[in-house]
């Protein structure tokens, strides 16, 4: 039982995750706002969403599941710094 609620957790983290990552590399309007609200350039933004989804998918495997977590963590620390840092 704990390994399936684990599994279940797992998945709901690495599919926002997923979605996030997704919606940056589509630059969809609200990609581009929050681009811009960043001072990021769009194409930095991109790669930081596939810096997400590589990280993320690293998380959903159990072998790479470690690094995964350290990347995700890492990637989650910038982005709580960067919306922390007061309008310039």
């Amino acid at each position: 039982m704990r390994n399936k609620i684990g599994w279940i957790f797992t998945g709901v983290v690495v599919l926002l995750m997923a979605a996030s990552s997704i919606d940056k590399m589509r630059g969809t309007e609200h990609a581009l706002h929050m681009t811009a609200s960043f001072g990021i350039p769009p194409s930095v933004y991109r790669f930081l969403g596939f810096i997400e989804l590589c990280s993320a998918i690293l998380f959903a495997i159990a072998r790479t599941g470690l690094i995964g977590l350290v990347l995700l963590a890492s990637y989650l620390g910038g982005a709580i710094a960067t919306h922390l840092q007061r309008p310039v």
